[in-house]
């Protein structure tokens, strides 16, 4: 997901409705394949699928993965210096969505 939709990315000879096309298909397919994975793993799904929905401007749904990611990795069973870094970029994405969610609801 992020090979296709990474702002750090050139896309300009790659059409935007490709990625898309190829970007929703890929995360109906890992939504539904995580699931059977471990905590950490689907924390890491979660936050990967997230950057696509909010790159697409459906930042409802990638504020909502980013809290089921958060949930989950508060849930590890890790030491504290693993798990508060992997919080902290969580919980920094988070705020990000929300806050182009806040600026979109007021335009």
């Amino acid at each position: 997901m992020y090979q296709l939709f990474d702002s750090s990315h050139d896309y300009s000879r790659f059409p935007f409705g490709k990625r898309l096309s190829m970007g929703k298909e890929l995360s109906e397919h890992s939504l539904t394949l995580c699931q059977r994975e471990d905590a950490y793993s689907r924390a890491e799904y979660y936050d990967a699928m997230a950057h696509f929905f909010h790159e697409i401007g459906n930042n409802e749904v990638a504020v909502e993965l980013v809290k089921m990611a958060v949930t989950l990795v508060k849930g590890l069973p890790v030491p504290d210096e693993v798990k508060q870094p992997l919080l902290a970029q969580l919980l920094k994405t988070l705020a990000e969505y929300k806050c182009h969610e806040a600026v979109r609801a007021e335009l």
